[in-house]
């Protein structure tokens, strides 16, 4: 199975009500007929990292794609309903970057997440993972998966669409509730000896397949 993610920013004259209310209505009716995609996720940023010094996205939306595999993803993006959903980009997106990552399967949806977004990662990857799966169990997260950035994946962008350097690793941290994910998220500001200093950002996760 291939998982594709991208990172939206929307533009300066919407406001975030505006972009959530299009992104998971008119965007995500076209979405719905992209060939192949098994599961589609829209996750809407409603807190971010306060230091701006310490971000390493802007977004506003994360976008989670599932396929079969590299040739079915391909074809969907290549089809019609791709260049639809690329007109209608225009509509409330400034900004769009996205690629492969090596993750699990689409799991059980639970309404609000944390992200924990790393530009790199210097540890072994079964250590590092082993730090996240141990912080989420001390924050009772109801799942835990962690995405990695595809070794020379392509990159998803747009011609007259802002561009940005894409996370080396991004964890996704669910939870049942607002406030226990907000509460995770000022957890991991003191988690810095095991965890490192990842971006915090908390959404709202819509399921649109």
């Amino acid at each position: 199975m291939v998982k594709r993610i991208t990172y939206l920013t929307r533009r300066a004259d919407v406001t975030p009500g505006q972009f959530s209310a299009h992104w998971s209505t008119t965007h995500a009716e076209i979405a719905r007929d992209l060939p192949g995609v098994i599961a589609y996720r829209q996750n809407h940023i409603e807190w971010f990292e306060p230091d701006d010094e310490a971000r390493i996205l802007d977004v506003d939306g994360i976008v989670e794609l599932w396929f079969e595999d590299a040739e079915t993803a391909s074809a969907g993006f290549g089809s019609e309903i791709a260049d639809r959903l690329i007109v209608d980009e225009r509509n409330f997106l400034s900004g769009l970057t996205g690629a492969s990552v090596e993750g699990p399967a689409p799991g059980p949806l639970h309404p609000f997440v944390l992200w924990l977004l790393w530009p790199s990662v210097d540890r072994d990857r079964s250590v590092f993972k082993a730090a996240v799966t141990g912080f989420a169990a001390r924050v009772q997260a109801e799942a835990a998966q962690v995405d990695w950035l595809q070794p020379d994946a392509p990159v998803l962008w747009r011609a007259g669409l802002r561009r940005q350097a894409l996370p080396a690793v991004a964890a996704a941290l669910s939870f049942a509730t607002r406030a226990a994910a907000q509460t995770a998220a000022d957890a991991a500001r003191g988690c810095e000896a095991f965890l490192g200093c990842p971006q915090r950002a908390v959404s709202e996760s819509k399921p649109i397949i």
